[in-house]
């Protein structure tokens, strides 16, 4: 693959990682024994630590410090940096996740601490559980989706059959948006790349009517050309980036006790499928090819086909497309427990796909 080069107007944070009981304190407070010794050099320069660290791992707001469970928090400024984008992204910067999908975009196998499972049949339940403001996402072909405007995500390493039920025996990953704010605020990001890549993501939000109720929409969109070669159409296709998503949320608080918050969101994903290349394993005459030759593509298929050595080329008569269309809303809560049952609804679409390779 080759380097990509992007110019971003996003912030640069250093990314946080908690794991068990020993994570961030308050101001003031003693360095964790975790810390490294470089954090401790750069508080000490600085003349500063870390801030207390809110989550609702045990489905309440609470310090970090006082979850007992192995957890793992990143907070959206370091996604942003990072250059994370998607769900299946978040591997990257989360001890003991592993994330790959079979095809380009969906249908992805998340293992936390080597469990999961690798079952690439759309219809079975992934042990890791998903959530997305709360609300539980049961298809493994919607738990790829695009990471934009985010406040937090939360990663809780072993079984929380506890307190998420079942389908969370390896761990439970929970993407948090953020909410509106009472002062007028917006932010934007746009980067570009090789591949003709191009990303927008941006966000506003603001009173509506005095400070008890507030909105924020959020909105990104990217495109980019796939990183192979088809030989037969002269075109860049494979694993090529074609999606959009939106998201718009309410929040109305009469009094100190009451909070009624309303959102709703949608986006669609469009890219080609993941393409391959043929490796034969015999030679001309048909007798079994070395390893040596098959690594370097000199050998025959059985319809008597030899692919090139050029692993950012090969040859298919059709590319098929991944339509995927999610959409949803949470309904309306009191702060402090669920008035109603939420309920999340995604459409998935998932074009036929038929690789093939040209012969001539």
């Amino acid at each position: 693959m080759q380097p990509r080069f992007y110019a971003s107007a996003a912030a640069l944070v250093v990314p946080v990682f908690l794991s068990g009981a020993a994570s961030a304190q308050t101001s003031g407070a003693s360095t964790p024994p975790t810390e490294t010794g470089m954090q401790r050099e750069a508080a000490q320069s600085d003349g500063m630590q870390l801030g207390e660290i809110i989550v609702t791992a045990n489905r309440r707001s609470e310090n970090v410090q006082k979850v007992a469970a192995t957890i793992s928090v990143i907070g959206g400024e370091s996604l942003n940096s990072s250059g994370i984008t998607r769900s299946n992204e978040i591997s990257q910067v989360v001890p003991n996740v592993t994330i790959s999908s079979t095809y380009s975009n969906t249908n992805p196998r998340i293992f936390i601490r080597g469990v999961g499972t690798a079952d690439f049949n759309p219809n079975a339940a992934s042990p890791v559980g998903v959530y997305i403001d709360d609300v539980y996402i049961a298809s493994t072909n919607a738990i790829a989706f695009n990471l934009f405007d985010v406040q937090r995500v939360e990663v809780l390493s072993g079984p929380q059959g506890t307190l998420y039920g079942r389908n969370t025996t390896a761990g439970a990953i929970k993407y948090f948006s953020k909410m509106p704010t009472d002062r007028l605020s917006g932010d934007i990001t746009v980067r570009g790349g090789n591949l003709d890549d191009a990303f927008v993501e941006a966000a506003l939000s603001g009173p509506l009517a005095g400070d008890a109720l507030t909105g924020r929409v959020a909105f990104t969109a990217e495109r980019r050309d796939g990183y192979m070669v088809n030989r037969l159409t002269g075109k860049d296709t494979g694993n090529d980036i074609r999606t959009w998503a939106g998201r718009g949320i309410l929040k109305w608080e009469p009094s100190s006790d009451w909070r009624f918050v309303l959102n709703v969101h949608g986006g669609r994903s469009n890219p080609h499928t993941a393409t391959f290349k043929s490796r034969g394993t015999l030679t001309a005459t048909g007798q079994s090819c070395s390893l040596e030759a098959q690594r370097a593509y000199e050998c025959y298929d059985v319809l008597g086909y030899r692919d090139t050595p050029d692993l950012r080329s090969n040859a298919i008569n059709r590319v098929g497309r991944e339509i995927i269309e999610n959409y949803g809303g949470l309904p309306v809560d009191r702060q402090g427990f669920r008035l109603g049952k939420a309920e999340q609804h995604h459409g998935l679409q998932q074009g036929p796909s038929y690789p093939g390779r040209g012969y001539g």
